[in-house]
């Protein structure tokens, strides 16, 4: 009696994990929609087609064309608190409703391939760790080289993927740290990460030169030799 429980536990294993190779195949296919984020509706064919809505297709583009304009994301946060506008989302029950943003909101909005016309899956993973004995799940971002799938040109983008990858290069030089200078700032060099080299394009710093460091330059922020 044991023995045959141990088979039939064994025998649901093998066909959980054959659904989940099958599942992840579809997915590295482009075929596997789980969820169509706001602005997107999922077809029974499993595409995804723009909301006719159009008001919910002129605010998820406004949010684009405001980071072209302002050039970080907490930027354009404030532009739609500062004039009072909503972004459409999805609820629970899969309608479109409109919210106030949130940082998060529009984070994710310009960083979610699908809006640069692109599929993608298995962006995060899910992790088990320990707290005193007692088991806690998160969920962790994976980086780019390890998702699943990401395949550009796979359905109509509100910007083009050559456009999204444009705007991600930007946020990732907003990143300060080392060698970067960051999004703009408060403080007295108001000008510092908003000016750029008109020949390469990168962004300027500021330093300074001689020993008291009286005098100041500007240059590109990957090269001090121009």
């Amino acid at each position: 009696m044991e023995l045959k429980g141990s088979l039939n536990e064994y025998e649901l294993d093998l066909l959980r994990q054959r659904s989940v190779e099958a599942r992840r195949e579809k997915a590295r296919r482009g075929e596997l929609i789980v969820a169509a984020p706001a602005g997107y509706l999922k077809t029974e064919d499993q595409h995804l087609e723009k909301d006719p809505d159009l008001r919910v297709q002129q605010a998820v583009r406004l949010v684009f064309d405001k980071f072209r304009e302002l050039g970080s994301v907490r930027q354009v946060l404030m532009w739609f608190l500062g004039h009072d506008l909503e972004l459409p989302v999805h609820t629970a029950s899969g309608e479109t409703g409109w919210k106030r943003p949130s940082y998060h909101t529009v984070h994710r909005m310009l960083s979610n391939p699908v809006y640069g016309d692109a599929y993608a899956y298995g962006k995060t993973e899910q992790r088990l760790d320990y707290e005193e004995g007692k088991p806690r799940c998160s969920i962790r971002r994976r980086p780019r080289e390890q998702w699943l799938a990401l395949i550009p040109n796979t359905h109509e983008g509100y910007v083009s993927w050559e456009e999204f990858e444009r705007i991600r290069q930007a946020r990732a030089e907003n990143v300060r740290g080392p060698g970067q200078t960051g999004a703009a700032q408060r403080g007295p060099a108001l000008l510092a990460g908003l000016l750029r080299c008109r020949r390469c394009g990168r962004k300027l710093t500021v330093w300074y030169t001689g020993r008291r460091a009286h005098g100041v330059a500007f240059t590109a922020a990957t090269s001090r030799t121009e």
